[in-house]
């Protein structure tokens, strides 16, 4: 049997400690093969799925911390590839759930990083390196690091395009579900309400779920009008009810607002009062865990 040296009780209690007895194969079940990946942890430089024409190449960005202060929404900065389902999800369970993020990712110790799924009630792992891609400036040409050099959100972003279909690529992740994102991450039931009913009716909703510590996000409508950037998803960051009526909280997962609406654009959170979510979101999706 496996024997665990250095974990705490603690740590063992909180299901922090992971025995991982195979990784997600995206490229071949021989282990005879190149593009296998090994159990053994030993710096290997593992295949990199494919780039679009907005990334020029990759970069290793292995020094840079996993997590610096814990996961948080802000850490949320989505780029030229259309994730936003992913990265709102993700952004939802690092505000209402954060030990569910930093539970599913891990440093190996040799500039890999072990990246939890699950699929069918069962643990996948996916190994995959420190190279991102870059533009020719250099900069990340996708999901960014966090504004103090965390690389989680780029690392479960790069994991993705090898566990979602098995394509491999980063266009293969453009557009989706964050219901089936939730299922993905944290093996508990998931959800998706069609936005309708009254003002107050909407509100009790949000705000039930919220009460229970549930992550919220929300798809918009192809034609939805300003501020809302359409067939996009975002955070529900808060809710609340005051003597003017009830209002929503969002957060664009482009880490700023997206259009104009308040002072502070590149904060990306955006209140709107309930009559404008119901006019410009077409779907809730909560997370049970």
């Amino acid at each position: 049997s496996d024997t665990i040296l250095d974990a705490s009780p603690a740590e063992t209690a909180a299901g922090s400690v992971h025995v991982i007895t195979k990784f997600y194969q995206p490229y071949t079940d021989s282990a005879s093969d190149s593009d296998y990946v090994s159990l053994e942890i030993a710096g290997q430089d593992l295949r990199d799925p494919t780039i679009t024409s907005s990334a020029s190449g990759y970069s290793d960005f292995s020094s840079q911390p996993v997590f610096a202060d814990g996961p948080e929404y802000e850490d949320i900065r989505q780029g030229a590839v259309g994730d936003c389902y992913l990265l709102a999800s993700l952004a939802s369970l690092a505000q209402f759930d954060p030990g569910i993020i930093q539970q599913m990712v891990a440093p190996l110790g040799d500039g890999t990083f072990a990246v939890r799924f699950y699929r069918n009630g069962e643990s996948v792992y996916v190994r995959v390196d420190g190279d991102l891609p870059v533009r020719s400036t250099g900069l990340l040409a996708y999901a960014s690091l966090s504004r103090d050099g965390e690389m989680w959100v780029p690392l479960v972003e790069k994991a993705y395009t090898y566990f979602r279909y098995g394509q491999n690529s980063y266009s293969s992740i453009g557009g989706g579900w964050m219901s089936v994102v939730y299922a993905e991450v944290t093996n508990q039931a998931s959800g998706v309400k069609w936005v309708s009913g009254t003002e107050s009716e909407l509100y009790e909703y949000l705000r039930s779920h919220m009460d229970a510590g549930h992550a919220l996000t929300m798809g918009s409508c192809s034609t939805a009008p300003a501020p809302i950037i359409g067939s996009h998803a975002y955070m529900v960051n808060s809710v609340q009810a005051t003597d003017s009526g009830y209002f929503v909280t969002v957060y664009n997962p482009w880490g700023c607002d997206g259009k104009s609406w308040d002072a502070n654009y590149s904060d990306g959170l955006l209140t709107l009062s309930m009559e404008q979510v119901l006019q410009s979101f077409s779907a809730i999706c909560v997370c049970m865990a």
